[in-house]
């Protein structure tokens, strides 16, 4: 099987003028890869272009072997499905409990019924040390907590059901000066493939 992400001459920028240039690189179905860099030096812009929230200028974006940066909305949407997106600050909606955060792409996305999407939320939050904590608002809970219950989010919108992707992405984006130290990036590596069990 050919890689999960395959970037190829990815120019990335606002307004016309260039952040990043001829970025190319691959990641292997399985591996943790890490875009590591100073305050301003392109690794949210990369990771905007890199799920469409920006078109790049210049390259391409492939997912899973699909194109992804060029391809019409209906194939562009299907391929977000396979992947969950990890915001800096969790993006969480205030108005809902980090239950409900993380059973609406359940609902929105899948014909689950509405124990199994319980069941299934309730998992991921306990997989990444939020059980007990499920029925809070996002405003109760510290902001660690808040990121945790995003990755419980990104973790359901990558595995939708029971049944197994093919493959499954976690694009996350997180402050440098949070994972400051190779031990610190390494043991945020380390939770997420552990809540990915």
């Amino acid at each position: 099987a050919g890689p999960a992400i395959e970037v190829e001459g990815l120019e990335c920028g606002y307004g016309g003028d260039a952040v990043l240039r001829n970025v190319s690189f691959r990641v292997a179905r399985g591996e943790i890869f890490f875009v590591i860099g100073g305050s301003g030096c392109g690794k949210s812009t990369l990771l905007r272009h890199l799920v469409g929230l920006r078109a790049p200028s210049r390259g391409t974006v492939r997912f899973l072997g699909r194109p992804f940066s060029d391809a019409d909305p209906v194939a562009r949407r299907e391929l977000l499905r396979t992947f969950g997106l990890l915001y800096q600050g969790g993006a969480l909606w205030s108005s809902l409990t980090l239950r409900q955060n993380v059973e609406l792409p359940l609902e929105e996305y899948t014909e689950l019924d509405r124990r199994e999407i319980e069941e299934i939320a309730t998992l991921k939050l306990a997989q990444v040390g939020l059980l007990g904590f499920e029925d809070y608002y996002p405003s109760e809970v510290s902001g660690g907590m808040r990121k945790r219950a995003g990755l419980a989010r990104a973790l359901v919108s990558a595995f939708p059901a029971r049944s197994a992707l093919p493959m499954a992405l976690i694009i996350a984006t997180v402050e440098l000066v949070a994972l400051s130290g190779e031990r610190k990036v390494y043991g945020f590596a380390a939770k997420v493939m552990g809540a990915l069990k």
